[in-house]
């Protein structure tokens, strides 16, 4: 876990999210959380390994644009509808990872890119 002043890594998840094959989840890698799971395209939940001392943590998302010049259905996430935070709370978080301005129907939120991941940081 790495510490810069008062602030520390809480958290981690990084996952692939880019083959039907696997309903566009697959779970690559986690730090801080019991669970990790998708609750729908492009809508992910992570529950924290521990309870925190509050909510007043800074949660960073990314994910990668692999595949991002496919015509209509582009894969970047870019506007307000793209990344963010749904819920948070002591014991688990809710993320959002949506096409912004090219939200395609046909698929609902989902941003199916290759690499996602996120990191939770508290003080």
């Amino acid at each position: 876990m790495a510490y810069y002043g008062s602030n520390a890594v809480v958290a981690t998840a990084h996952w692939q999210a880019n083959q039907p094959s696997y309903s566009y989840f697959v779970l690559r890698d986690s730090f801080g959380f019991s669970s990790f799971t998708k609750i729908a395209n492009g809508h992910y939940r992570g529950s924290f390994s521990s309870t925190l001392a509050n909510d007043a943590y800074v949660v960073c998302g990314s994910m990668s644009s692999e595949n991002s010049a496919s015509g209509s259905n582009t894969n970047v996430v870019r506007g307000a509808n793209g990344f963010h935070v749904l819920t948070h709370t002591t014991s688990q978080i809710d993320v959002i990872f949506a096409y912004g301005s090219s939200l395609q129907h046909s698929s609902g939120n989902a941003n199916h890119g290759e690499h996602h991941g996120i990191c939770v940081i508290a003080n």
